[in-house]
C-alpha cells in the first residue's frame, strides 16, 4: 500500500463523492459480511474516508481504521469521531497480536506490491476464529488493463504497475498488477479456513475493456484457525 499514499491524496474528494459507483460490489461485499456486531473490534485495512465503517456506527462494535492517505485519515476521523484511525500501511498493520475479532478491507489490498504480506498482517491482529472479509480487485482486470497499455507480448506472472481507470475516466489509478496466488496460496490456507468466495463485476465503476464481461473484483470470507 505504500505506493499509493500520494495518488490518493492528490483526489481524495472525487474517490468519495463517487463511491456510489461501487454499489455492485457494495452488495455483494454487505450481503456476504454475516457476522455478530455485538462487542467486537473491527478493523478495516485502507479504510479511506470511513465509508465502509460508518455500516458499524451504529452497533456496539469498536471501530479502527488504517490508511496510508493522511487526508482521508482526516476526513475519517471528521466524519466517526468515536473510531480511532491511524495513518498506517497493511503490510505493517499497527496494532497487536490477537486484537481484532473482525477485519476487513475493501479495494486496498491489491494497492501493495506485498500483497500476501498484507493477508499475513491481518491473520495476526485477528484473534482465533476471528473473521478476515475482503474485497480485491481481480487479476483478471490487471491482466486485461495490462494488456490494453502495453503492445509487446506480456506476462500475466510478472508483476507491473499499470494504469486503472475507475468512475467512468474521473480517476485514473496507479496500482501493481497481481496474480491469483498472492492471494490465495499455502501460506493463507495455513492461516485461514475459506468461508465465502464469489466474484464479480462492477462496471462502470470499474472500465469495462473492449465491452467484455469478466471479473473485476472478487470477495473472500474467511476465519483463522
Amino acid at each position: 500500500m505504500k505506493n499509493t499514499d500520494k495518488q490518493y491524496n492528490e483526489f481524495d474528494k472525487d474517490y468519495s463523492e463517487n463511491t456510489k459507483l461501487n454499489y455492485i460490489a457494495d452488495n455483494d461485499f454487505y450481503q456476504m459480511l454475516n457476522v455478530n456486531t455485538d462487542n467486537i473490534k473491527v478493523l478495516d485495512i485502507g479504510c479511506g474516508d470511513g465509508h465502509d465503517l460508518k455500516k458499524f456506527s451504529d452497533t456496539t462494535s469498536k471501530i479502527y481504521g488504517i490508511d496510508p492517505s493522511e487526508k482521508f485519515i482526516n476526513q475519517a476521523k471528521k466524519e466517526l469521531p468515536e473510531a480511532e484511525f491511524i495513518v498506517g500501511y497493511g503490510e505493517n498493520i499497527p496494532f497487536d497480536n490477537n486484537y481484532f475479532d473482525l477485519v476487513i478491507s475493501k479495494y486496498a489490498i491489491q494497492t501493495s506490491t506485498k500483497a500476501k504480506e498484507c493477508l499475513m498482517e491481518a491473520a495476526r491482529v485477528l484473534k482465533p476464529d476471528g473473521i478476515l472479509h475482503v474485497l480485491i480487485k481481480h487479476p483478471m482486470q490487471q491482466f486485461l488493463e495490462k494488456k490494453k497499455f502495453q503492445k509487446k507480448p506480456i506476462n500475466y506472472f510478472n508483476q507491473e504497475n499499470v494504469e486503472s481507470i475507475i468512475y467512468g475516466g474521473l480517476i485514473t489509478l496507479n496500482e501493481p498488477t497481481h496474480k491469483m496466488e498472492d492471494y490465495l496460496n499455502k501460506d493463507f490456507f495455513e492461516k485461514f479456513e475459506l468461508i465465502d468466495y464469489r466474484e464479480n463485476f462492477d462496471f462502470p465503476a470499474s472500465e469495462q475493456i473492449d465491452g467484455d464481461i469478466y471479473p473485476t473484483y472478487f470477495v473472500l470470507t474467511a476465519r483463522k484457525k
